[in-house]
């Protein structure tokens, strides 16, 4: 009975530091979770930020060019009206 006894009171003992253990773990996989959604929501923002710069990029690039070729219609058309 006495072996018996031992036995549990082993038992109980891993029982005791499984448990610890796992709450350790949950607590880490927390922290894991909680750094990937920050991460994640970063990410996000950098990603819309990114594409409004694209964006106004493009624009900019296409007013350039409408600027451009009015400059050489305007060239072309004094060109040929002023001979």
């Amino acid at each position: 009975l006495n072996v018996l006894e031992s036995s549990v009171g082993n038992l109980r003992q891993v029982g005791t530091v499984i448990r610890g253990e796992i709450g350790l773990q949950n607590r880490m996989l927390d922290d894991v979770n909680e750094a990937t959604d920050r991460a994640g929501q970063r990410l996000q923002r950098e990603n819309r930020r990114l594409n409004r710069f694209a964006q106004v990029d493009r624009n900019r690039w296409l007013t350039c060019m409408v600027v451009l070729l009015l400059i050489v219609l305007i060239v072309i058309f004094f060109w040929m009206v002023l001979p």
